[in-house]
This record gives C-alpha cells, sequence and structure tokens, in this order.
C-alpha cells in the first residue's frame, strides 16, 4: 500500500533558463518579496494560474506567464476570446486575497504580436506588461545591479551565480 505524501507538484523549484530568469525579473525589478510555482493551465477545468507569481510588500500580485502559453491559446479557433477569458480568471481568482494584480508576459523570443498584446491590455482592467526582446538588455542591467548590491535573492539560482561571479572577479587597481 502506497503511502500518500503530499502534492509533490506544488512549488517545485526545477525551472527552465528562461523561468529562472522570469523568477528573477519578479524579485529584482518588480520587488515581490515571495514567488510561488504553479502549473499552467492543461484542460478546461483547471484553475487559470500563471506560470510563477509573486506578492509584493503591499500585497499585490505579479502573476507571470510564458508568451508560449498566450501564443497557444491564441492559435485556437476562439483564441482571442480564450487569452482574454485566461487573464479575466486569474484576475478574479488573485483579487480575492490580493490588493491588485500586474500581468507579466514573458516575450523575449517575439511570439505574440504587440498589437494582440495592446488589444488583450485594453480588455483586462488590471495593468499588463509585454516583457520583449528589446527590454531584455535593460532587464538584464537591473538584475546584474541587484545581485551585487542586494542580499537577498530568494532561492533565485541566476541572481546567486551573478552575485557569486561579480563577488569572485577581480578588483581592478589603478
Amino acid at each position: 500500500m502506497s503511502r500518500w505524501r503530499g502534492d509533490k507538484r506544488e512549488n517545485k523549484r526545477r525551472l527552465s533558463l528562461w523561468e529562472t530568469i522570469g523568477d528573477a525579473y519578479l524579485i529584482a525589478v518588480e520587488n515581490v518579496e515571495r514567488t510561488r510555482v504553479c502549473e499552467l493551465p492543461k484542460g478546461p477545468k483547471d484553475l487559470p494560474l500563471p506560470r510563477l507569481v509573486g506578492w509584493t510588500e503591499s500585497g499585490t500580485a505579479v502573476a507571470w506567464i510564458p508568451a508560449s502559453f498566450i501564443e497557444r491559446l491564441l492559435k485556437k479557433k476562439r483564441g482571442f476570446s480564450e487569452a482574454e477569458q485566461y487573464l479575466q480568471l486569474q484576475g478574479k481568482m488573485f483579487l480575492e486575497d490580493a490588493t491588485g494584480l500586474i500581468y507579466v508576459v514573458w516575450d523575449p523570443s517575439g511570439l505574440v504580436p504587440s498589437e494582440r498584446m495592446g488589444q488583450l491590455r485594453d480588455r483586462l482592467s488590471a495593468p499588463l506588461k509585454h516583457i520583449t526582446e528589446d527590454q531584455m538588455a535593460e532587464v538584464y542591467q537591473v538584475l546584474k545591479t541587484y545581485a551585487s548590491d542586494s542580499g537577498v535573492t530568494q532561492e533565485n539560482w541566476f541572481l546567486d551565480a551573478w552575485r557569486w561571479i561579480e563577488q569572485s572577479a577581480p578588483t581592478k587597481t589603478s
């Protein structure tokens, strides 16, 4: 007889490189205190969770969604309506216990056209940020500064590695 050991999918920290950089973005740029790893919905009855969610000190929830997931929704027959419904249901769910909600669609590969994101942004009550390749240099600079200046990396190996590199680099003397 097998023993139940709890939900093994809950808050796993096994993230891809892009997800880890997205987690670092939530910590450094959006100033979240804690992050949680969720499972994206696979079926119609699954909760409309983002891949990562973080909460700021003021109680605002920040939902990090990979653009590949939004692109998949948009390719369906009723794609735009499904993407809009996914984000609106997510908003209703998080706003029950959060003071606000911010959507972050992580799109460094340029999978979702910006005009489609603009149309989604117009239909949502919460702010939607579309992080594209054009903004990645700025994001990396913020992450590098945060990793070298701040003491809190919240179990993010990307920020930990960057801090280690900064501390291990030989200093230049003139």
